[in-house]
């Protein structure tokens, strides 16, 4: 009877395996083997490969074809560790870190303040908002033509996203590292940019809001403090040089941003067609809109007296103007600065380093009294 009962037994050890638990599992194949001794005259336990528990589960160190030799140092599995992608390689944050030779520190200075010159080039957007407001007109504002206020608010959008992805974002570039949080900042704020000149060529409002509001002020938080703080580390006897240093290119680049802005205007504008003196036009109003007639056709039109000509950059005679014949060329200049302000930044976050964990400032003896 006993002997019938350990076979019972095992009969339902091995039916009952494949559905228990781990560590249930484990125990039923030890004790299968126990029983079986019993039959067979074998060692019983003693027989069972060396097996070790992990989480519950029974491994054997036996040799076989999924499961090699256990190697020569003892350790019976071993994991290999995933290859790194050329993107994720490129990004690491251990090719941040200077060599123990590099020592130039004022080098550094050089990426962190284009950084910062590129996301300060907000402080100088005055210099599109009034072309913004003509943008279909050119000369002067059509009834289609947005608002001056309409025309500043990527500005404040820009600088709310600033301070918000700032201060949700300082865990992110702690974990990844400097390289990472700048060369996401670029793509933001260039590409912001880029997105914001094409809003303005297709005259849509919203992709305005989105480019160089959102995406430039995400841009400007991401890129703001990475250089701060690496350049701190390079000056830690200096520490207010290395920040005054960088934050000059914030505060400096409205007048860099202007001056470029006014000549890629200029480059880019295209006068639009010229029907003649008011007087010599015949107009007329509907909904609120100057029409003209043009090639048999009722064409939108706008008339500039001398004191819309006094406010252009360059000369044109006073008259009727056809509306959407020409271009202020705003959209096309921010999607130059934009690709431009790209590049400087991605050279910037590939030339910034951290110094070496040994790097030291030697501080020169004080005087003998």
């Amino acid at each position: 009877p006993f002997e019938f009962f350990n076979m019972a037994l095992l009969v339902r050890l091995r039916a009952a395996a494949p559905y228990a638990a781990p560590a249930l599992r484990a125990q039923s194949v030890l004790a299968t083997a126990s029983i079986r001794s019993r039959f067979d005259g074998s060692e019983g336990l003693g027989s069972v490969p060396a097996s070790q528990g992990i989480s519950g589960r029974l491994f054997s160190t036996a040799a076989s074809p999924k499961n090699p030799e256990p190697e020569k140092d003892g350790t019976s599995f071993s994991a290999a560790k995933p290859k790194k992608g050329w993107l994720a390689n490129l990004l690491d944050d251990s090719k941040v870190e200077a060599s123990p030779s590099f020592t130039n520190r004022w080098l550094m200075v050089l990426p962190a303040f284009g950084t910062h010159m590129c996301i300060g080039s907000p402080w100088g957007w005055s210099v599109m908002s009034s072309p913004l407001t003509r943008e279909l007109g050119v000369v002067t504002s059509a009834a289609a033509d947005w608002s001056f206020s309409e025309a500043t608010v990527p500005l404040s959008i820009t600088f709310a996203f600033q301070g918000l992805i700032a201060a949700l974002a300082g865990k992110y570039q702690m974990r990844v590292g400097v390289r990472q949080s700048l060369v996401l900042a670029s793509l933001c704020f260039g590409g912001g940019l880029m997105l914001g000149g094409a809003g303005i060529a297709m005259h849509s409002l919203p992709l305005l809001y989105l480019g160089y509001g959102v995406l430039g002020g995400t841009g400007i938080g991401l890129g703001y403090t990475p250089p701060v703080q690496t350049l701190l580390q390079w000056f830690p006897d200096r520490k207010g040089l290395a920040s005054g240093l960088t934050i000059a290119g914030f505060g400096s680049a409205a007048l860099i941003f202007t001056p470029i802005a006014n000549a890629l205007m200029s480059f880019y504008a295209k006068a639009p067609t010229y029907l003649g003196p008011a007087q010599d036009v015949a107009t007329t109003v509907q909904q609120g809109r100057l029409y003209a007639t043009v090639d048999g056709a009722l064409t939108e039109v706008v008339a500039a007296n001398a004191y819309d000509i006094s406010k252009l950059a360059t000369k044109m005679a006073e008259g009727v103007y056809v509306v959407g014949s020409g271009t202020t060329g705003a959209a096309e200049t921010l999607m130059t600065i934009g690709a431009g302000y790209l590049a400087i930044m991605l050279t910037s976050a590939f030339a910034i380093r951290r110094p070496h964990r040994t790097y030291t400032v030697s501080t020169p003896a004080p005087a003998p009294a």
